[in-house]
């Protein structure tokens, strides 16, 4: 099997409890298939449903049980057909047992890739986890969980779990959901596994990654703290813009007949002499040159090199200021994170020292940082204590970067005290404006923050995968008209 080529089980809950949920749940799949068709068109996917009113599954043919568990698709590589079986989800009508469906699932990988392909097989469920579960024919619940984590553990399946619920929940279930959460919480002790809980249908959709991105260091060294004193870091971007994936252009003129034709389309470039037109220059006897008001000044790639500022590679401190000093909007691109050496236990101990100190007398420090040995640029921003809740998760640093003088721009505007009478706001207008600030609050007091950034999908990319679904279907189809969602 190819490195690269991933197995993933979709578990569905389609008991009458998700029905208002599934439309949603059915972008979400649908969604994640989409993007392995595009970036991971080797990887397999298997759809199973639970609280369904027929019953297919192997183990119930062998052993028996396993009632109301239905394979919709076995574990087959992603294509079309598998988008299409999204779009239109069964609605079940019974309660959905989803220790039942993680077993289903664990027997087909199993089946399907023995002792193979460890690491590189998941199970994803999708429940609200309302349902009561079944007991075991021996010994409690817990050690059923017990059993299957170590199976789960033993052939290397990781377990990722989306539990939604979007009202508050009866008392006379309550019971109910406790048990199931502590069940999802013990297979993520024992697993290899992420659990989600999203309080909305919007959230849903940014709930489960639909393209994994290994995490890649952009420094490992030293954090200079003085001439005598350093501590051994790695960091790591935290966050990153997630941009357009790259688009190349198709040619549709090689023959039908031409099964070896890649339709790629190469763009060369030609230099040819003002003098002599017929004469193409070569690479070695061209020049860049820079307009400098009416005349263009030749500057070689040596005398480019010359005035570059090559600074050494290295991270160093400059000082210490109070948190206060610094303003939330001055923070500019991306986020870094510093963490401690992995099993240098000097430099977990000093990152943990010094950030719980920060912390403590809410002070940030002053960085200075160039990522790469020769790098153009210098970059100079802030060091936020990071310190964890978690006792097997290390203190670490956030990174942001400032602005430089010539980044910044102050905008001055005039009072309204300054406007004559008749230009200012009436009480009316007063009101309406106070109104549509007030309804751009995503995280007002009384409520929970709405449109959490790690479960909002982008809207853009969202609608672009969508219209390059539609258009691998209809070719000629024009862009649909945007709606909310």
């Amino acid at each position: 099997m190819a490195r690269s080529k991933e197995a993933l089980v979709l578990l569905l809950d389609v008991g009458p409890s998700m029905h208002s949920i599934l439309p949603e749940v059915e972008k979400l799949c649908t969604m994640l298939v989409q993007k392995k068709l595009m970036f991971n068109k080797n990887h397999e996917v298997g759809v199973v449903l639970f609280g369904t009113e027929e019953t297919k599954n192997e183990l119930e043919k062998e052993v028996g049980g396993y009632e109301n568990v239905f394979v919709l698709r076995d574990i087959k590589v992603v294509d079309a057909d598998v988008v299409d079986i999204l779009h239109n989800i069964p609605r079940g009508k019974f309660p959905g047992d989803f220790v039942d469906a993680i077993v289903v699932g664990i027997d087909m990988l199993i089946k399907k890739f023995g002792e193979t392909n460890k690491g590189k097989q998941c199970l994803c469920l999708v429940t609200n986890a309302q349902c009561p579960t079944k007991d075991p024919y021996e010994g409690t619940k817990e050690d059923q969980v017990d059993k299957i984590s170590s199976n789960m553990k033993a052939h290397g399946i990781k377990f990722d779990c989306v539990v939604i619920r979007e009202n508050p929940v009866e008392s006379a279930g309550k019971s109910v959901i406790d048990e199931n959460d502590h069940l999802l919480n013990q297979f993520s002790k024992n697993t290899i596994s992420k659990i989600v809980h999203v309080d909305s249908p919007l959230a849903l959709l940014g709930a489960l990654r639909t393209r994994s991105i290994s995490p890649v260091t952009v420094f490992r060294g030293d954090l200079e703290l003085g001439s005598t004193m350093k501590i051994k870091v790695w960091v790591y971007k935290k966050t990153s813009e997630e941009k357009f994936p790259a688009l190349k252009k198709y040619s549709d003129k090689a023959p039908s007949s031409d099964k070896y034709a890649t339709h790629e389309v190469k763009v060369d470039f030609e230099y040819r002499s003002k003098e002599d037109p017929d004469k193409v220059v070569p690479p070695e006897q061209r020049i860049k040159g820079y307009r400098y008001g009416p005349q263009v000044i030749p500057i070689s790639s040596a005398e480019w090199d010359s005035v570059k500022l090559k600074p050494d590679k290295g991270v160093k401190l400059l000082g210490f200021t109070d948190s206060s000093n610094i303003k939330r909007h001055y923070y500019m691109k991306d986020v870094y994170t510093f963490i401690p050496e992995p099993g240098n236990r000097k430099a977990i101990v000093a990152v943990s020292a010094i950030a719980r100190a920060m912390k403590e007398l809410n002070k940030v420090a002053i960085l200075r940082c160039v990522w790469k040995q020769g790098q153009g640029s210098v970059v100079i921003g802030i060091l936020s204590p990071n310190v964890s809740c978690m006792d097997n998760i290390p203190d670490s640093f956030y990174f942001n970067i400032l602005p430089f003088a010539e980044d910044v721009r102050e905008f001055q505007f005039p009072s309204f005290s300054r406007f004559p009478a008749t230009w200012l706001p009436n009480a009316h207008q007063q009101e309406a404006s106070d109104n549509f600030v007030r309804m751009l609050d995503l995280a007002p007091s009384d409520r929970e923050e709405m449109l959490k950034p790690e479960f909002t999908p982008n809207p853009v990319l969202e609608r672009f995968y969508r219209y390059l679904d539609l258009k691998s279907k209809q070719p000629d189809a024009s862009v649909p008209p945007w709606t909310a969602p």
